[in-house]
């Protein structure tokens, strides 16, 4: 066994034995120096993230964009970023069912910023937050507060053309080949755009107007003689003739919004004024009246504000919620005259004939539309 002895301690005390042993503690100082700085860099790491909107209706697509930044001088490679996705947001077309956890992969050189883009469709209307993301690299948690909102508005629905807002439709109706023309104001004119007539053409301008050296032609400004404000008033009462599940309820909820957002579009599309007014709270309600009502206005401002209460409003009823018949004795003094009213209703139309009397009487044009309690 003296041979064996004396092997092993010309292993351990050679010139090689030394030097290994040297190389291991040296790798083992920077790895362990390599792992203090990573999580030094990772700690000043910056994280932003937004959408290229702040709403979108339901089956359509938006942008997500997700931005890090690194502004140390160290490189960070494989950082990855995790955030939970809500239920009812589809993220790079692969659609989930409940919150699930989302993870980005980023390589990140000193003092430089990776940006990622994510396609995200609304499945299913509501308000979406998501608060927070983070970086988990070994046992640390590495948490960024990134709030995010997005609204998903209701989905499109195509309505026949017989409950088009229109109050002073001066018999406009389908023809045998063709629309009868809309009668209009002429103010001015304006260059030739595609999809005008030749009826349409001034001709003296277009004589006297050129550009870049050629004759450009001009058309009549023609301005609109109708009054396209409508007035929606959305009963969401689930009568128990109609409503006799919980499916129903839903589909009432979720169908009527659809047609108001309907209306709505077709107003705002044809330059007229809306109005909203729903006997249910909505969730990003403020005020002590739990009933729904926005005054008929027109403009952006507006019609954000009409669509976020169409994502805000929940599905099932609350305990606070209003009967139709108190909203509308409430609000029919502020409904504008001469003006389409459009009552969304589940229910027979008799029920509220008497208040549909007096709107009529202040000179508007009442249509009432049946909600469907199945899937449009």
């Amino acid at each position: 066994m003296t041979w064996l002895a004396d092997l092993l301690f010309r292993l351990i005390f050679s010139p090689v034995t030394a030097v290994l042993l040297v190389l291991a503690v040296l790798a083992f100082l920077l790895w362990r120096l390599y792992l203090h700085l990573r999580s030094r860099a990772l700690e000043q790491v910056e994280y932003e993230r937004s959408f290229s909107a702040d709403g979108v209706f339901c089956g359509a697509e938006i942008v997500m964009t997700e931005e890090i930044r690194n502004p140390t001088w160290f490189p960070l490679f494989f950082v990855e970023i995790s955030f939970f996705a809500p239920d009812g947001l589809c993220f790079d077309g692969v659609e989930r069912q409940g919150y699930q956890r989302l993870r980005s992969v980023f390589q990140l050189l000193p003092h430089s910023k990776a940006v990622r883009e994510h396609s995200v469709r609304g499945l299913r209307r509501d308000r979406y937050h998501m608060e927070a993301a983070q970086i988990i690299w070994r046992d640390h948690a590495y948490e960024f507060v990134a709030p995010l909102s997005l609204s998903v508005y209701p989905a499109d629905f195509e309505a026949p053309l017989d409950i088009m807002p229109d109050a002073l439709r001066q018999g406009d109706r389908l023809a045998a080949k063709r629309f009868p023309e809309d009668p209009y104001f002429t103010s001015g004119v304006r260059e030739y755009r595609s999809g005008d007539t030749v009826r349409q053409i001034h001709y003296k301008a277009s004589a006297r107007t050129f550009t870049h050296g050629r004759r450009q032609w001009m058309v009549h400004n023609c301005e609109s003689s109708r009054n396209f404000d409508a007035m929606v008033f959305l009963d969401l009462t689930p009568y128990p003739e109609v409503c006799s599940v919980m499916a129903h309820n839903r589909a009432l909820v979720e169908n009527g919004l659809r047609l108001a957002c309907f209306f709505l579009r077709e107003t705002v599309r044809n330059g007229g004024r809306f109005g909203f007014a729903a006997n249910i709270e909505a969730l990003n309600h403020t005020g002590k009246d739990p009933i729904v009502f926005i005054p008929c206005a027109m403009g952006k401002v507006h019609m954000k504000e009409v669509l976020e209460t169409f994502a805000a409003i929940p599905v099932y009823r609350t305990a606070r919620d209003y009967s139709f018949a108190a909203l509308m004795q409430k609000h029919r003094h502020m409904v504008p005259k001469d003006m389409d009213v459009f009552l969304l209703t589940a229910g027979a139309e008799g029920g509220h004939s008497r208040l549909l009397r007096e709107l009529e009487r202040a000179g508007n044009t009442v249509t009432v539309v049946r909600i469907p309690v199945t899937e449009i």
